[in-house]
């Protein structure tokens, strides 16, 4: 039989069937059940909280639940700093793999670039920029030219990005030139041999600015670079990159830039300037055609000759009895001579090489007329350094490269007076008593001296 709940008077027992929705049966109510009871899932009291850790707790829970949610509990135990939780949750079964590190993983930061001044780890020469002075612009050159250090550990240097880095920098910081140069030096100190190409690409690729030249030619009077052999590589990559007459303003610009460190008495007497090659490689490759072809008329002009009779050289002629047959093989090598001059003075020149041979010229001369007064002719005195560059640096060398000295020693001997005499004529110069059996030669110069600089001047003086 159910008791209704009015048989009970109020706070008897401090619960009713109103307030627990269970049936109540009839009587007192032991205290035992009456706790358990309030206590029960759907009692009014709340819970007492177990003192015990929680680890403790975790480990001896039957629930399947917390063994489901290890991620959950890690959470939480991130959040609420309860690191003895890590414990319980590594003693969980089937969570073998769990380590108990409910420290958060960190994010993985982002590789960085090397910033000038600090050592490149990757570089297996540990490459750090040289120390600067800190003022100025200098830290950002140095930052902007991060990509000129990765030439060291990149073997994806982006040779391109480098130059157009190095001539940004040359035109927003001009003030900082001296420390770009210090920088393009000590990375080509650093610089292994098998990069050295990569390094030779980006200063071609900055011959093709005019408003590098200034900035690489102090580069080169700080550095030992070969001129000769850099002008051999940069042709050719100029010639990809520019048309001729693009080509003839970039090496006058050199020329000029060449001409800002030069006196009258210094003026291209040293083999160290830029323009000089570049301007020889440029007329090789506009003068080839036809230089092959004087060496073909010479070489078959000399195997229907008598040589020995010809040459001048006392090694191969050292069967001679006296000084009298040596003066009279000078005086046929003169016959010979004066027969062939003429067909190279009126050898033919293209057009896009007497106007390289003109820009180079008038840039002498307006560098002749800015100097002080000395009484030459400039115009006569520009003859001279095109003259040796047209004989000295393209001409000469042209006729000797098709003779094999080893195969014939005779023919390479006679062209090779015959190279000495042109040399002579470009310098307007005379041999010397002390050079033997060349002094013998000087009426052979002063005969042909007109025809030369009348050649001269067809080729390189605008009319």
């Amino acid at each position: 039989m159910v008791v209704k709940p009015a048989a009970f008077p109020k706070g008897q027992n401090g619960i009713s069937e109103e307030r627990t929705g269970i049936p109540i049966p009839a009587g007192p109510v032991p205290k035992l059940a009456l706790n358990a009871l309030i206590s029960g899932p759907y009692g009014t009291s709340p819970p007492q909280r177990d003192p015990s850790p929680l680890s403790d707790r975790l480990a001896n829970s039957p629930s399947s639940s917390t063994q489901a949610y290890p991620k959950m509990m890690q959470r939480f135990a991130s959040q609420t700093g309860l690191k003895d939780a890590a414990k319980a949750v590594s003693k969980l079964p089937g969570r073998n793999s769990f380590s108990g590190d409910l420290t958060p993983p960190k994010k993985p930061t982002p590789k960085e670039s090397p910033s000038p001044g600090r050592s490149l780890s990757s570089s297996p020469q540990g490459f750090i920029w040289p120390a600067t002075s800190q003022g100025g612009n200098a830290l950002i050159v140095k930052k902007k030219l991060e990509s000129l250090s990765r030439l060291l550990v990149d073997h994806h240097f982006d040779v391109k990005q480098a130059e157009i880095d190095l001539f940004i920098c040359l035109h927003n910081y001009p003030d900082e030139l001296d420390l770009m140069i210090n920088l393009l030096v000590y990375l080509r100190q650093a610089i292994q041999n098998e990069r050295r190409s990569r390094m030779d690409e980006l200063l071609c690729r900055m011959m093709l600015r005019a408003e590098n030249m200034a900035f690489l030619n102090a580069y080169f009077k700080r550095t030992n670079e070969d001129l000769n052999a850099l002008a051999v590589k940069a042709m050719p990559f100029m010639l990809k990159k520019k048309d001729i007459w693009e080509i003839i303003l970039l090496l006058s610009d050199c020329t000029r830039e060449d001409l800002k460190s030069q006196t009258l008495d210094t003026l291209f007497r040293e083999n160290c300037f830029l323009s000089s090659f570049l301007c020889r490689e440029l007329g090789i490759h506009l003068w080839s055609k036809d230089l092959k072809a004087l060496s073909e008329i010479l070489l078959k002009d000399l195997k229907k000759a008598d040589n020995l009779s010809l040459c001048l050289d006392r090694k191969l002629i050292d069967h001679l009895p006296d000084e009298a047959t040596l003066r009279e093989n000078a005086e046929h090598f003169s016959q010979w001579a004066n027969r062939i001059l003429p067909s190279i003075f009126s050898l033919n020149v293209p057009e896009s090489f007497s106007s390289l041979l003109k820009t180079r010229r008038l840039d002498i001369t307006r560098f002749l007329n800015s100097q002080s007064s000395t009484g030459e002719n400039p115009i006569k005195a520009s003859r001279t350094y095109v003259g040796e560059l047209l004989c000295q640096r393209i001409l000469c060398p042209q006729i000797l490269q098709f003779v094999d000295k080893d195969k014939h020693p005779d023919i390479f001997s006679i062209l090779l007076s015959l190279t000495k005499v042109i040399k002579c004529l470009s310098h307007e110069s005379e041999f010397d008593a002390n050079q033997g059996i060349y002094a013998s030669l000087n009426p052979l110069l002063e005969e042909n001296r007109a025809k030369f600089q009348s050649y001269i001047d067809s080729i390189s003086l605008e009319r």
